[in-house]
């Protein structure tokens, strides 16, 4: 039988490589999509890819929404689903697909998936993908409980319940579906959190593709000129002020604060920027450095591959970050290095611009309480 692997990420397609090498998979077929408006995120993935682990790749640009409902688009909604459902469903027949590796815990694709095809007996993998691997996120209330409650229960009666045999509307409208409910027969954690029967850990290996070492040799000459062999910094963008374009400006002022430090001066400040930092933030962020004339040296910009994999390579002697998902993986991924966060003074940046981050400081105060209980301690 045959493994088949969701993909939307490179951070996920790093991983699903990793479990293709650990586990000794054979027969291997990737779906391949990407998340917003990322279509390079294909350019990423032919520049990983190691020929050897894949038999054969489909394309699917919704992969990770294919499953979405809003209610205000239901019925296109529903029509969607069905449509690339059929086409999945074509591609496990056509393979002979065996097991399902899926990415992300939290998303509605993988959720559905992962009912839909545990009822074909096809055994259901879930692989690490960052903090969305760790934390159940809760879902929107928008519209009220009543009425979410209503649209649910309508629709697991007249279509879920009769066409795939199990509810689903309910964990997209009224209640948030815990990881036990999920059909699992396998899941692949990096981080040693979970003890189920079924629970694994994933050892990261640091063979990469042929294309992608030539390319990472040529980023360290390129910072080593720029260095001359002195200190380097990773600093890494973040997009904690893409809901609110408002909390740029705070986050602005906070990397100015930071950094005006004289201990920066002689140092290389090494930039890597958020896949979904937009042009205008990347040289909002790129002008701070000039101001306060730092060197810098922008890390990745033709190909979005995960930092993680820059750090497993090249040393840098600290990282500078808001609060990126990077930090869980020191001494799992890649050596443990000093590390500096800029939430606290962020959120209280934002304080005085009276923008409300209740639901992110949640998140900073789950993870935080996460990482404490796995005695993983941040600087």
């Amino acid at each position: 039988m045959n493994n088949l692997f969701f993909v939307w990420t490179p951070f996920q397609f790093f991983i699903a490589q990793n479990v293709i090498m650990q586990e000794n998979l054979e027969n291997n077929i990737l779906i391949e999509g990407f998340i917003g408006n990322n279509k390079h995120f294909y350019d990423s993935y032919d520049f990983m890819k190691i020929d050897s682990l894949w038999n054969k790749i489909y394309k699917i640009d919704k992969l990770p929404t294919y499953a979405g409902l809003e209610k205000k688009t239901l019925l296109k909604d529903i029509v969607k689903l069905i449509k690339y459902d059929k086409y999945i469903s074509n591609i496990i027949k056509e393979n002979s697909i065996g097991t399902l590796y899926l990415g992300e815990i939290n998303n509605h694709s993988c959720q559905f998936s992962a009912f839909r095809y545990s009822k074909q007996n096809i055994r259901i993998a879930f692989f690490e993908e960052g903090l969305a691997n760790y934390y159940t996120l809760q879902i929107s209330t928008r519209g009220g409980y009543l009425l979410n409650k209503a649209v649910s229960k309508a629709l697991d009666t007249f279509f879920f319940i009769p066409q795939y045999h199990f509810k689903y509307a309910k964990y997209v409208f009224d209640k948030s579906l815990s990881f036990k409910e999920i059909p699992i027969n396998m899941r692949l954690s990096i981080l040693p959190v979970y003890h189920e029967q079924y629970d694994k850990q994933l050892y990261i290996s640091n063979i990469l593709s042929t294309k992608l070492e030539a390319y990472i040799r040529n980023e360290y000459e390129k910072m080593k000129s720029f260095s001359c062999d002195g200190e380097t910094i990773l600093f890494l963008s973040q997009v904690i002020d893409e809901i609110n374009p408002n909390a740029t400006k705070p986050l602005l002022n906070v990397l100015k604060n930071f950094f005006s430090n004289s201990i920066f001066r002689e140092k290389l400040i090494v930039i890597k920027f958020h896949p979904r930092d937009t042009e205008n933030k990347k040289i909002q962020i790129c002008n701070l450095f000039k101001e306060i004339n730092l060197k810098t040296y922008i890390l990745s910009d033709e190909y979005t591959i995960p930092v993680e994999i820059y750090l497993m390579k090249l040393k840098f002697s600290r990282i500078i970050t808001f609060f990126s998902a990077t930090f869980m993986y020191a001494g799992y991924i890649y050596p443990k290095i000093p590390i500096d966060f800029l939430v606290s003074d962020f959120l209280e940046e934002c304080k005085k611009y009276k923008i409300d981050n209740k639901n992110y400081e949640k998140v900073v105060s789950d993870v935080l309480d996460m990482m404490k209980n796995l005695s993983i301690t941040t600087n």
